[in-house]
């Protein structure tokens, strides 16, 4: 099976600006604005719901089930160190695996996700979720202590609008989290190849692999996320890892510790918790 459908972008999804530049031609191209990279031209939305509806990838992580519940934990563990009770909204939830150990720890959950086997994954646990776009759905308006996006961000096709919108579904003060791939590592190789043809760092689209339509590094994520009003709280490794080494574990302590003094690491997956301002003397929450 193939993608059928394409759609070319004149504006940059996260900050809407219309100056564009070709670093990887014919299909990876950079906001000369908030300097992230995305994937113009790129399937349909339709397109990709189609793809994530096939269920292919959810066969996949039944089989890792019980590494993924590791690695669930620990993301769950580090959320509660901030907000240990609430509600909390989980933005394309994939099989629902997440919101089982969130309600597990006493969140009350909501939950949003487009494909047709996620959802039907997610109700064998026990969730009514959501099969919509965040932004059609009618929520109460700043109703959500924690709004999460576990590898959901890349995936999006319009990112800085669902950030926007997440802005005034969280109350004051409200948690945000993300979690993406850091393209610093596919940007920077250790050892990079020299030459005439620019190679496209980040591979071909096709049909059965990843569906990744923005590519995030540490400095212009944290920047878009300050601009559109969140305080960053929290950067570091998101652990993405199936299978543990000795070097790998070094690994991830390292970048860890790097990413804590400095804001920035090299491994393949980082996360940032944001804040919505407080709640102001005179009621609501100004956008800084």
């Amino acid at each position: 099976m193939t993608y059928r459908d394409y759609e070319t972008l004149s504006n940059c999804p996260i900050c809407g600006t219309p100056t564009l530049t070709p670093p990887f031609p014919p299909d990876i191209v950079r906001c000369t604005g908030c300097q992230i990279y995305f994937r113009s031209p790129r399937p349909t939305q339709g397109e990709i719901i189609r793809f994530y509806s096939t269920g292919s990838i959810y066969e996949v992580w039944k089989k890792e089930e019980t590494m993924r519940d590791f690695l669930w934990k620990k993301r769950l563990r580090r959320l509660q160190k901030i907000v240990r009770t609430g509600r909390l909204l989980d933005v394309g939830t994939g099989d629902g695996r997440f919101l089982t150990e969130a309600r597990k720890a006493g969140f009350e959950v909501e939950a949003t996700e487009l494909s047709s086997s996620g959802v039907a994954l997610s109700a064998q646990r026990g969730f009514n979720v959501q099969r919509s776009v965040l932004e059609k759905i009618e929520w109460d308006k700043r109703s959500f202590d924690v709004v999460t996006l576990w590898h959901v961000l890349e995936h999006l096709p319009q990112p800085g609008e669902t950030l926007r919108h997440i802005f005034h579904l969280l109350k004051p003060g409200g948690l945000l989290i993300i979690a993406v791939p850091n393209e610093d590592v596919a940007l920077f190789p250790p050892r990079p190849m020299f030459g005439e043809q620019k190679v496209n760092p980040f591979g071909p689209l096709t049909w059965g692999g990843e569906v990744h339509l923005s590519y995030f590094q540490p400095r212009s994520l944290r920047q878009a996320l300050q601009r559109l009003g969140y305080q960053v709280v929290q950067f570091g490794v998101d652990d993405v890892y199936l299978q543990r080494t000795l070097r790998r574990s070094v690994s991830l302590r390292f970048h860890q510790l790097l990413g804590r003094m400095t804001g920035w690491h090299r491994e393949c997956a980082m996360y940032f918790f944001c804040k919505t301002p407080p709640a102001q003397a005179g009621g609501g929450a100004s956008i800084l």
